[in-house]
């Protein structure tokens, strides 16, 4: 009798799976298709992610070494041609290098023409977006101050920007320039408070506040003492600046 009902419990189960099968067979094989090609289309990009960052690191570096070896011209039209069709993060390599080779050779309108370029190209990440403006106005300012260089440095001051404490130095030494050294002060003051800040910036805004306003402990000057020692102290800051950098 126990082997009738064993074998009444396999049929009744051989049953149950056919029917399960014939119900569900068809969206098992299809789940089953869908995982072989997901995993075969995750491996095709991985492979071709690595080719294409091995291709562009290649052409960057023949870039370079052509501007290296005094080939300038074919440098920067191979930075051109990659910049159009490179990913990303390459795009804003050789963007970041033209413009550096442009600043270089006193051309600072083409300059800040490749920094806005980079400013406004969708394939580059936000950041690397907001450091191309930065950088395009950091030069415009050179021949002062104009148009809505100072708002874009506000919105880029902007609190959690990632580069906002750079923002805030420009936006410091416009004021000291327009005469506004309480207003100056008080962005420096802020620069050398932020942690988030590098500390080299920080360092930065403690030697220009010394320059400019040897004691910590005395008032910020205000009305015309302000804008003299603002008018003398900006080149002095300027100038650590420049050998805080070097």
């Amino acid at each position: 009798m126990a082997d009738i009902f064993d074998e009444i419990s396999e049929d009744l189960r051989r049953q149950k799976l056919q029917r399960l099968w014939t119900n569900y067979g068809k969206h098992l094989i299809a789940v089953i298709v869908l995982i072989i090609l997901a995993v075969g289309l995750y491996e095709y990009w991985k492979h071709h992610t690595r080719v294409t960052a091995e291709r562009e690191s290649g052409d960057f570096a023949h870039a370079v070494e052509l501007i290296e070896k005094g080939n300038t011209k074919a440098g920067l039209e191979a930075l051109r041609e990659l910049q159009q069709n490179a990913g990303g993060g390459y795009r804003f390599l050789a963007g970041l290098r033209e413009a550096d080779v442009l600043a270089g050779q006193g051309d600072r309108a083409g300059a800040i023409a490749v920094f806005e370029r980079i400013a406004a190209d969708g394939k580059i990440d936000r950041a690397l977006r907001d450091y191309a403006e930065l950088q395009a106005i950091t030069h415009a300012l050179e021949d002062g101050e104009r148009g809505d260089l100072r708002a874009r440095l506000e919105a880029l001051a902007r609190p959690g920007a990632p580069w906002a404490a750079l923002a805030e130095e420009q936006l410091a030494f416009l004021d000291l320039k327009a005469g506004n050294a309480d207003r100056a002060r008080e962005r420096l003051q802020a620069i050398a408070a932020n942690e988030e800040a590098p500390a080299s910036l920080r360092d930065r805004a403690n030697s220009l506040m010394s320059v400019i306003w040897p004691g910590s402990e005395q008032p910020a000057a205000t009305g015309d003492a302000a804008s003299e020692d603002a008018a003398e102290g900006v080149e002095a800051g300027e100038d650590s600046v420049e050998d805080s950098e070097q």
